[in-house]
């Protein structure tokens, strides 16, 4: 290509359509990441951030399709510089005391509020960048606009480059502050390359076809791109809930995702599009790894955290890659409807992040949105190769029972006839699966049927395969609970994670099981008074387990985000009663439990027990060096924190030694492994604490160690960095 004059206006439209799009993702998870120990860490999120964005996103698209109708492309150009000038002077670059950061609202209010408050107007502005910069261009007498969906790729490329570099460059480097101010110098950078962009009166051809309005789109039409975005969008977050709610809600696990589904764009709305026939072959079998791998968990036999990401992003590219392929594919036929399309894209994706985020989470009791997100995609397939045709044929039928009864009756005939492992049950319950989706693959309605049928069947296979009793199961916006008996045992399930288990036999039931057996190194500091505490505080409630080693005149005061877990280990496990019998006085405050410990005294308690890491979705603003000075302000000053980090799939020692290190905290660690009991579970635990005359001796008589000198060098966390990549069991 010859660098003329035409060309490098030309480039000058990419780079600017790239770097609108770079600086409007690298908000996303800076902002979320901000607010995420606003709101404890919870998975959730992300989902009410990206149901955010999507709505500002609309409002954007909708913006700019509206007002250069209005006003025509040429006329409003001259006053767009206004509205691009705003990021510039209320963008919140510090990340500091964020306004309506007190309030009561629900997460999914909550979160938007803050938001709008805070960055809804550098977002607006930002997010009619690409619509406008596309009209320009298409009015322009540059080569290639009469195809200015190239454009979009361009953007694309820079939101995915965003999104990935964030992670790996921006969060390891700089803390949140400093991210700030960069982005706010690239955005003056932004502000210059609009300038230049600008369309001026002898650079516009073909103004005055404004004048005549495009043929409209039909209803078919429209209908296909909204449930197209929708089947996306819904895909890319459920796809993030499942990887969130099983290992961390963090911006790394975030943008992956993200990363994969705006790939797709760039492959696809680019002058050639990337969408060769035998996607659709690849299509069918990504939705049978989906779904198997969706069964692998149901069936506890959980896949290498390595394993798991990659499966579910090759699973959400080719789902992906056949919605988007498929967009582009039925584009309008005239540019005049350009901005129609992006506003129906935009309104498809709205929509799907709002029953991911808001609905999904009310109405069910299980992660459903995953198999769910496989049958909108396929009637949305189906609304695209719409042909008059019977759905329930015998085909369809058969297929449907197949997997019906591969997924309820099979497991149970394994688990109580023919009595089986369950791999062995599982290959059949996958093949049965995997054969029902190639009968039906050619047939996107049909295909819908089926895994209907198979999410919603799905929901018992759990419960069958391991023969528990499911007690009370229920969802909210901090997990999926789970309480079920099993083997004799009452069980509580969060996500995917057993976070405790207590003997049903009343005589046994005095004993705390899994992680806080008295053969662990917590209980057996709690069992056996190796140290004298009197008031204590523990964050994080579970079944209740550590509560029951409280004796007379011991005050426990347990603080736990979500409300309803008390519930639970109230009505369905007796530890709590027990510590009551015992003469324990317990005590419950509700919220985050590093907000709550603010409006605590100072030098009041004498240990503060944390055990909020076992689980999926970690909170990561409990670990940072901020959290661990607020832990010793309330503590007295020869108290101590013990906290539990068995987690399977990230690798806390590290961080927690690094902050320890940072403040001057004496640390140490302990374990099971040496010796673990059959009602213990493997666990590690820590014990920080200021003074060394105190407890130095007991803890080395009880063998715990210090590892200060292989963990220590690491980077500490703090509010504004944390880097979860690098503590990741791959």
């Amino acid at each position: 290509m010859k660098f003329n004059k035409l060309n490098i206006q030309l480039w000058f439209y990419f780079v600017a359509a790239f770097f609108a799009a770079f600086l409007l993702f690298q908000i996303q998870p800076m902002i979320s990441k901000a607010i995420l120990p606003l709101f404890g860490g919870s998975y959730l999120v992300w989902a009410s951030c990206m149901m955010f964005f999507q709505a500002v996103l609309l409002l954007g698209y909708w913006y700019a399709h509206k007002i250069q109708r209005l006003f025509s492309v040429l006329r409003y150009a001259k006053w767009h510089w206004i509205l691009l000038l705003i990021p510039l002077v209320m963008f919140p670059y510090r990340f500091s005391n964020l306004y309506g950061a007190e309030n009561n609202l629900p997460l999914y209010l909550s979160v938007p509020m803050l938001l709008l408050f805070n960055v809804g107007l550098p977002f607006f502005a930002l997010s009619t960048a690409s619509i406008i910069l596309q009209s320009w261009f298409s009015k322009s007498d540059l080569p290639g606009s009469q195809n200015p969906y190239m454009l979009y790729g361009a953007s694309n490329i820079g939101s995915m480059l965003a999104l990935l570099s964030y992670p790996v460059v921006f969060e390891p480097l700089w803390d949140l502050s400093k991210q700030g101010y960069i982005w706010w110098i690239g955005y003056a950078i932004l502000f210059g390359l609009f300038a230049v962009c600008k369309p001026r009166g002898d650079k516009i051809s073909g103004e005055l076809k404004e004048e005549t309005p495009p043929e409209k789109e039909s209803f078919r039409n429209i209908a296909s791109w909204f449930l197209l975005s929708f089947a996306a969008c819904f895909s890319l977050l459920a796809v993030t809930n499942t990887l969130t709610l099983d290992i961390a809600s963090v911006p790394f696990l975030w943008v992956l995702p993200l990363s994969v589904y705006l790939l797709t764009f760039v492959l696809t709305f680019k002058r050639n599009p990337w969408y060769p026939a035998w996607i659709n072959i690849a299509f069918a079998s990504s939705i049978s790894i989906g779904i198997i791998s969706y069964l692998l968990v149901l069936e506890r036999m959980g896949l290498k955290m390595l394993h798991l990401i990659l499966f579910q992003l090759i699973v959400l590219f080719f789902v992906c890659l056949n919605c988007h392929g498929l967009l582009i594919k039925n584009k309008p036929k005239e540019v005049g409807n350009l901005t129609l399309f992006y506003f129906i894209i935009a309104a498809g994706g709205l929509c799907g992040s709002v029953a991911v985020g808001t609905v999904i989470p009310l109405v069910t009791n299980s992660l459903i949105e995953y198999p769910l997100s496989f049958v909108f995609v396929a009637l949305a397939m189906a609304v695209v190769h719409w042909k008059k045709e019977k759905i329930f044929n015998l085909t369809t039928i058969i297929a449907s029972i197949l997997c019906a009864f591969s997924l309820t009756v099979l497991p149970w005939i394994f688990m109580n006839i023919i009595n089986l492992s369950k791999r062995f049950c599982f290959v059949f319950m996958a093949a049965f699966v995997f054969i029902s989706i190639l009968l039906t693959n050619k047939k996107p309605a049909r295909l819908a049927v089926v895994l209907l049928v198979v999410a919603v069947c799905s929901q018992w296979t759990e419960q069958i395969s391991f023969k528990a009793g499911s007690i009370k199961r229920f969802r909210n916006f901090y997990g999926i609970y789970n309480v079920f008996e099993s083997e004799g045992q009452r069980c509580l399930q969060h996500g995917k994670t057993l976070h405790g288990r207590q003997y049903i036999d009343k005589e046994k039931s005095y004993t705390p099981l899994s992680y806080f057996h008295p053969s662990t190194p917590a209980g057996t500091l709690l069992s056996n008074d190796v140290f004298e505490f009197r008031n204590i505080a523990m964050i994080g409630l579970g079944t209740g387990a550590l509560a029951s080693y409280m004796k007379t005149d011991q005050s426990l005061t347990i603080f736990e985000l979500d409300p309803e877990n008390l519930t639970v280990a109230d009505e369905h496990f007796s530890y709590l009663q027990i510590a009551e019998d015992a003469g324990a006085n317990l005590d419950f405050v509700f919220g985050d439990g590093r907000i709550s410990l603010r409006k605590k005294q100072e030098n009041f308690y004498d240990l503060l027990i944390i055990d909020a890491f076992n689980g999926g979705s970690i909170p990561v603003h409990l670990l940072t060096s901020e959290a661990v000075e607020e832990y010793f302000r309330v503590l007295k000053p020869d108290g101590a924190v013990l906290l539990h980090i068995s987690n399977a799939k990230l690798n806390l020692l590290p961080v927690i030694y690094s902050v320890a290190n940072r403040l001057g905290l004496l640390v140490y660690d302990n374990s099971n492994i040496s010796f673990i009991h059959s009602d213990a579970d493997y666990t590690v635990w820590m014990f920080l604490f200021k003074s060394e005359q105190k407890y130095l001796e007991k803890l080395k008589e009880y063998n715990w160690k210090s590892q200060k000198n292989k963990y220590g060098d690491i980077r500490p966390w703090t509010d504004s960095y944390t880097n979860i990549f690098g503590i990741m069991k791959w």
